[in-house]
């Protein structure tokens, strides 16, 4: 599809990965995301045929939230995240409310 300036930005660009309620205070100051987070009731990873490596970029979404609450890279694939479920699997980049956050212009 060709790039149109008129159009509104793509909300969602990046794959995303999901955390639990509980997690959501610490992402809004500024936490890696551990895995428990990601594999519990409320979190969710992609399916296996949809796995991210290590290293992927990923929008953060919380448990209940329309929208992204952080951008991340994450530290392991998302099938070793299920798999081990413990230890950081999101290296937190920005989140809601940090400084680039609320940037008015670049």
């Amino acid at each position: 599809m060709p790039y149109n300036p008129h159009s509104p930005p793509d909300p969602y660009i990046l794959p995303s990965v999901k955390i639990d309620r509980g997690a959501i205070r610490f992402m809004l100051g500024g936490a890696n995301m551990m895995c428990p987070g990601l594999t519990s009731a409320g979190g969710w990873l992609p399916p296996a045929e949809e796995a991210l490596p290590a290293g992927s970029v990923v929008a953060v979404h919380a448990e209940g939230k329309e929208h992204a609450a952080g951008i991340g890279i994450t530290k392991l694939d998302t099938e070793e995240m299920k798999r081990i479920n413990k230890n950081v699997g999101v290296e937190t980049v920005a989140y809601l409310g940090d400084d680039l956050w609320s940037l008015k212009t670049l």
